[in-house]
């Protein structure tokens, strides 16, 4: 099952990770200018991939993978965008 959390990896339940996916998920969050991107797992993966997602709006976001073939496999994180100091 997808999961997104912090370092981005592709897990399965129990967080086993799912060497075996080859799924293509949907990247996404809260923040409307912070876009969208696919990104399909192949066999040199072994279920494992970082991505790498910008959040442009202060406050509580949502990080979410979803797997573009069955919507329930899905995944989310919840982060708090701070201002620079």
């Amino acid at each position: 099952m997808p999961a997104a959390r912090p370092g981005g990896s592709e897990q399965g339940r129990a967080a086993r990770v799912a060497t075996g996916y080859r799924g293509k998920v949907h990247v996404s969050g809260s923040d409307p200018k912070a876009g969208t991107t696919d990104y399909t797992f192949g066999s040199a993966d072994n279920g494992v991939h970082v991505f790498s997602f910008t959040f442009n709006t202060l406050g509580t976001q949502t990080f979410t993978v979803t797997d573009t073939a069955n919507g329930a496999l899905v995944g989310h994180a919840v982060v708090n965008v701070l201002a620079k100091k």
